[in-house]
């Protein structure tokens, strides 16, 4: 059997998480054994950050330094020297990832275990190999109980008399509070709790339908949240044609000079059309690099707590073709490189996604690629947005059901929330949409809402009702 060399970063990343964080060292630390460390050292530190929680019930956090400390100026040579001195400035280098203030503590708990079971299944599975060969029968049979015992999916937690486990209930608790990213008013009352970590929502429309507009309002609210918000865009707009939009959404104005309507109220509130008021507005010159400068540098202060902190929370990538594979890899090297994760995945647009290999028939493809994208909210315990197109029946005016879903029905079983976008053709000349919820699996408060925006500025979420 081939066991995969696991980086020595993955275990630093992991033994960080253990050292600083409370969530994480109490979820692991059943998981910690000298077969789940590729390095003594790496395990004689976790086993103290165990011992410590189970006296103190909290991670050592800075006192592991002088654990550390006391340790290199015992050692008895170089390389050992070397190795704790290495293991103390990655701790210093990885606090802040593994416990800052938007860490994600439900994926650094993921992460951690995972890693710790791999480790543990590759020894495991080495040392029974070789007391095989050495005719050690009665030994490989030991070892070979205690493989079947090691579970490799990562995030299996077990949880014994749950409806009374004070742990799980606070994590609930905690978890229910407050969505991830939170409209107020009525645009808060239709979304309500879905636009939360581990879910999956996807945006329904025709072409031209506001599909865009929307994941990039999604992306923008979560840095408004201070959350690290990674955008994929696939072949539909360049680099160029996202950032224009995003700096109009940051500067609100268009990007060059011009006329354009703006909405201010509601003209027919209540009947079957609903219609905005709207006021002209007027731009005399094209956007500056000083107008763009001072709005970056305005919502970074505001959101970010300092200017120019965007790379820290927004990773975007923008590519002709794309997989679902490759989105996972461009995630994992994020993680390895920067110890960074995103909290909310925004993808514009999922039909874009390149087919699984070996997979020929279009349902299956479909199918294949939305199941993965389910995967990644829970295994990254992040909020993942897309959008899909519909059937030419969902081009009609009215609220969207199932019927109109293109594809594959199993869409709306795989995510966690479908929105229709639909309009009548004045409420597309206003610039008005109607959102609808096609499927929820939680009660929201509306179900259906009018949206009137302004794509000038790249807002299509202006006023709602």
């Amino acid at each position: 059997m081939r066991i995969m060399e696991i980086d020595a970063k993955q275990e630093l990343q992991a033994l960080a998480a253990l050292v600083f964080n409370d969530k994480v060292i109490a979820a692991s630390s059943p998981y910690i054994e000298r077969e789940a460390f590729k390095s003594q050292f790496s395990f004689k530190i976790a086993d103290k950050c165990a011992k410590h929680h189970t006296k103190y019930h909290k991670a050592p956090r800075l006192l592991i330094y002088d654990y550390i400390e006391g340790q290199i100026e015992h050692a008895t040579n170089k390389e050992e020297t070397k190795q704790l001195q290495s293991i103390l400035d990655s701790l210093y280098n990885l606090k802040k990832s593994v416990n800052g203030k938007h860490s994600n503590d439900k994926y650094l708990i993921d992460r951690t275990t995972k890693y710790l079971t791999q480790t543990k299944f590759g020894s495991l599975t080495n040392l029974i190999k070789n007391s095989v060969d050495n005719g050690e029968m009665d030994k490989a049979m030991t070892l070979s109980a205690k493989l079947n015992r090691v579970s490799l999916n990562g995030n299996g937690h077990i949880w014994y008399d749950s409806y009374m486990e004070d742990t799980l209930v606070i994590k609930l608790l905690e978890g229910k509070s407050r969505p991830l990213i939170q409209y107020s008013g009525i645009l808060g009352d239709f979304f309500g709790d879905q636009l939360n970590r581990e879910n999956f929502v996807a945006f329904q429309g025709p072409e031209k339908s506001f599909k865009s507009f929307w994941l990039q309002e999604i992306a923008h609210k979560g840095l408004k949240e201070g959350l690290k918000v990674m955008f994929i865009g696939i072949g539909d707009m360049s680099s160029s044609q996202y950032q224009s939009r995003m700096i109009s959404r940051l500067a609100g104005r268009p990007w060059n000079k011009g006329e354009y309507w703006y909405p201010t109220g509601w003209k027919n509130p209540g009947e079957y059309c609903t219609l905005p008021t709207r006021k002209k507005k007027k731009v005399g010159n094209r956007i500056t690099k000083e107008e763009i400068d001072s709005a970056r540098n305005q919502f970074s202060e505001r959101y970010f707590g300092g200017t120019k902190k965007f790379g820290k929370y927004m990773k975007m990538i923008v590519e002709g073709e794309m997989s679902v594979s490759e989105i996972e890899s461009h995630i994992m090297r994020f993680q390895d490189l920067e110890s960074w994760s995103p909290d909310v995945l925004v993808i514009d647009y999922a039909d874009r996604l390149s087919p699984p290999k070996g997979v020929q028939d279009k349902i299956m493809q479909t199918e294949q690629n939305w199941n993965r994208l389910r995967e990644i909210a829970l295994q990254q315990h992040c909020l993942v947005v897309t959008a899909t197109q519909t059937r030419r029946s969902g081009y009609k005016g009215h609220p969207q059901t199932r019927d109109d879903v293109s594809d594959s029905k199993s869409k709306t079983a795989v995510v966690t929330g479908l929105i229709g976008i639909n309009a009548f053709e004045e409420e597309y000349k206003y610039d008005t949409r109607r959102l609808n919820w096609v499927v929820c699996r939680e009660h929201t408060k509306r179900s259906v809402i009018s949206v009137a925006g302004c794509p000038a500025i790249a807002n299509p979420a202006v006023l709602s009702i």
